[in-house]
């Protein structure tokens, strides 16, 4: 049974864990926003371990960064990465005043941090050396986010030429050993190209952000997070503060960890989150919160806060997951013959779970849903869309049998490990067996005695004529009943992929008001108004059957599937009410088709 926790958290730094309690009040009112937001991440979060180390001037010169916005974001920041990232600290003033290497326990990197005084001088070398040697030999990517007012100087200028000439040195070094640099310049005009400090992200590939004041600050940390970090986030409310309630709704309850956070252009102080999840902790700042909930148990997450009712109040939602692909591979063919010894493809089905629950949809979460994946099959790229809860795609026949299958989440709103290429393993079918003996052709045997019998029944009517009889008379005995199919319901099409991409709205094709008992897939489309050329349309006919069913006739090379199943070519299958059928055309073109029944006041 999952724990359930109430947490109720006053402003204060560092973190606090949360003891076990029973939620006693409900889920607060939805004031910021009614809905939920996806944006896509720039990028997934990784599996392998990123290093991020912050740098900050803490020179005299920085006393102008009122209210220590610059140490606010860099906690905001770093308690916002997901897991993967291990993080680091660096302040610099006439030498280095603190440093920390990179760790995933953010406890001993927040105090490190909140002890900063701006004094002394600017000696930017120093302080970059230092954060190049606590990087590890190991970590997959490093990176470095700089906090300056730009300024290198010293007490006096041969001492400031070797501060200059060190951070240069220093910025050859990182270049050289793939460490990209960030710069958030502070309370500097952005004409100032000229400034040293600059080149660190000009030479190492980095992003440069100019800001003044709270929320430029606030909004150039963001952009490095979320885009340059590549860390992956939903924006989840956004307005005025009002009563400082927002309640949010999570897309699924499969996510290892949620993180939702919470900035203000006003100071923010009195957290309070209802939620349930097998543990909570929040880290406050003067601007920002972080709520983070490991294994939430209910999508409903209620937040309270205190802060100026003027201020105006951003909450995005920082999800990560464990995921586990679990891939399937069949093919189209039973059985093979002498004449196609070989598959001519395979269908790959890939499933996604987590890793403690393998068996969970992560499929069927907000977060995937109308999302097209990229995949890698054997080498060869293709792109694919969720569809039930499960991505298909039909590949090439591999001969060892083997489907080694890569899914790019990376255009997903939310941070993913465990996506390392997963191998299917399908043995071909088997050799048909040999047809069997043809039985003996009794065809002239059978001619040779109707033959017979109507010489044989000429010489009896002839024989009743001579002897003045009637004659013989036969009566052919009526033919059974032929039974009438007739057309009824309609025909819902959702156009999934255009062939040229644009978005057309669902169709209706009313089937009951056809008299003809055979209609073209081409036809259907045509009176919709809808043009998909000769992808194979033409090759699709359908026909009344018993039962007020529904017949497909597929002679095209399309892919036609009806509840997953796949109908071979040349075979007619029976659609009944409400059933589906999908079609993806011979262009990659996507149709659906649903099988309605139509209401009596329908019809008039």
């Amino acid at each position: 049974m999952k724990n359930i926790f109430r947490l109720s958290h006053r402003r204060e730094t560092g973190v606090r864990d949360i003891s076990k309690r029973i939620i006693a009040a409900g889920f607060l009112a939805v004031v910021l926003l009614l809905g939920t937001v996806l944006l896509p991440a720039a990028a997934a979060g990784p599996d392998s371990s990123r290093e991020v180390i912050f740098l900050l001037d803490a020179s005299n010169s920085m006393n102008h960064i009122q209210n220590n916005m610059a140490t606010d974001m860099i906690r905001e920041m770093a308690y916002s990465l997901p897991a993967g990232y291990d993080v680091g600290f660096v302040s610099y003033e006439t030498d280095v005043q603190s440093f920390i290497g990179p760790q995933a326990d953010l406890s001993e990197f927040d105090h490190t941090v909140l002890q900063t005084r701006y004094t002394g001088y600017s000696n930017a070398g120093a302080g970059l050396e230092t954060a190049l040697s606590l990087f590890s030999e190991t970590a997959e990517a490093k990176e470095v986010v700089v906090f300056s007012d730009g300024e290198i100087v010293m007490s006096h200028t041969a001492a400031t030429e070797e501060a200059v000439a060190k951070f240069d040195a220093m910025v050859g070094q990182a270049a050289g050993q793939g460490i990209t640099i960030h710069t958030i310049l502070l309370n500097t005009p952005a004409a100032e190209e000229t400034l040293k400090i600059l080149d660190a992200s000009r030479r190492t590939g980095g992003s440069v952000y100019h800001a003044k004041g709270q929320s430029e600050i606030e909004a150039a940390a963001e952009q490095l997070l979320f885009s340059d970090l590549g860390v992956g986030q939903l924006s989840v409310g956004a307005g005025g503060a009002r009563d400082g309630r927002l309640h949010i709704t999570l897309p699924d309850t499969d996510m290892e960890s949620a993180k939702i956070l919470l900035t203000s252009d006003q100071p923010l102080s009195n957290i309070t989150t209802d939620a349930s999840a097998q543990d909570i902790r929040v880290v406050t700042g003067r601007h920002f919160a972080v709520a983070e909930l490991t294994r939430p148990a209910q999508t409903s997450v209620g937040l309270s806060f205190t802060t100026a009712s003027s201020g105006e109040i951003h909450a995005r939602l920082i999800p990560e997951y464990q995921v586990c692909l679990q891939v399937d591979a069949a093919y189209r063919e039973k059985e093979l013959t002498e004449s196609q010894p070989e598959p001519a493809g395979a269908i790959v089905t890939i499933h996604a779970g987590t890793e403690r629950n393998p068996e969970a949809s992560l499929f069927a979460s907000e977060l995937f849903q109308n999302q097209a994946i990229p995949l890698r099959v054997n080498g060869k790229d293709y792109r694919a869309a969720v569809r039930d809860g499960a991505i298909q795609v039909e590949v090439p026949y591999s001969p060892d049998g083997n489907y080694t299958v890569e899914a790019d989440f990376s255009g997903i709103a939310g941070n993913f490990s465990g996506l390392t290429p997963v191998t299917a393993h399908q043995d071909k079918p088997a050799m048909a067996p040999p047809p069997p003996e043809p039985e003996p052709d009794y065809r002239p045997l059978i001619a040779v005695v109707a033959l017979l019998g109507g010489v044989l029944l000429l010489i009896l009517r002839r024989g009743r004529q001579k002897a003045g009889g009637a004659g013989l008379q036969t009566e052919a005995s009526p033919a059974p009943p032929s039974e009438e199919y007739h057309f009824s319901g309609k025909l819902n099409l959702y156009i999934v992929r255009a062939p040229d991409d644009r978005d057309i709205p669902p169709q209706v094709f009313p089937l009951y008001r056809q008299s003809r008992k055979r209609v073209r897939l081409h036809y259907i489309l045509s009176s919709c108004g809808i043009d998909f050329g000769d992808v194979g349309a033409r090759e699709i006919d359908l026909l009344p059957g018993p039962d007020r069913s529904l017949l497909f006739e597929n002679s095209s090379d399309c892919t036609v599937l009806k509840n997953r199943d796949l109908m071979m070519k040349g075979r007619v299958f029976p659609v009944h009410f409400e059933e589906k059928v999908s079609i993806t055309f011979t262009d990659d073109s996507e149709l659906i088709l649903q099988y309605k029944n139509v209401r009596p006041n329908e019809k008039r």
